[in-house]
């Protein structure tokens, strides 16, 4: 997907990267039930967001 974004010039947000362990699992301490993040997952994802958001206003796309 990330390839697939810059070449065709759109936004990629990542948040996989930002919040998976060594074994390639959501880290324990953001999520509850190990699939959807809790108050510390989101506060890792927001400002990847809105940096995002911030980068695709700019950019336009």
């Amino acid at each position: 997907m990330r390839s697939y974004a810059e070449k065709n010039k759109l936004t990629y947000l990542d948040y996989y990267s930002a919040m998976i362990d060594e074994k390639g699992f959501l880290k324990d301490e953001l999520s509850e039930d190990g699939l959807h993040p809790n108050a510390k997952g989101y506060a890792i994802m927001a400002p990847l967001a809105e940096a995002a958001i911030a980068k695709s206003l700019k950019s336009g796309s």
